[in-house]
């Protein structure tokens, strides 16, 4: 999900920890505008529905 997310646009990452799981980050700039979030979230939710399973 984290190479669809970053062929989108959009920087994530997903840490893995021994017993902890996987930990999904994301940090958009202080100042984003709420357009920008919002196409982040597009961009986003395209990422996860590009590679989840059918």
């Amino acid at each position: 999900m984290t190479r669809r997310c970053l062929e989108l646009g959009l920087h994530v990452n997903v840490v893995q920890l021994p017993g902890m799981g996987g930990t999904f980050r994301i940090a958009p700039p202080l100042t984003s505008t709420d357009e920008e979030i919002g196409r982040g979230l597009e961009m986003l939710d395209q990422a996860i529905g590009d590679v989840s399973p059918g």
